[in-house]
């Protein structure tokens, strides 16, 4: 699956979302996924950019937002 399979599958699901529309492929499912078409072009992921990012990112040791070592309360 590449790029173009994922947008396309996943505008299904926002559209899906976003709308009850009976017809899966309206004109509101074509402006979505033209939409998510240019947000995934302009950011340069089919460029290399997305993986360029993975490699710099670091990892850290701060706890995730829900990790069962972080404590919610105030106690």
């Amino acid at each position: 699956m590449g790029w173009r399979d994922l947008i396309h599958r996943l505008s299904h699901k926002f559209h899906a979302r976003l709308h009850s529309a009976p017809k899966e492929h309206d004109p509101r499912h074509l402006q979505l996924e033209a939409e998510m078409v240019n947000w995934v072009v302009s950011r340069g992921w089919l460029d290399g950019k997305l993986r360029t990012l993975a490699k710099s990112a670091k990892p850290s040791n701060a706890p995730v937002r829900g990790d069962p070592g972080e404590r919610g309360d105030a106690s």
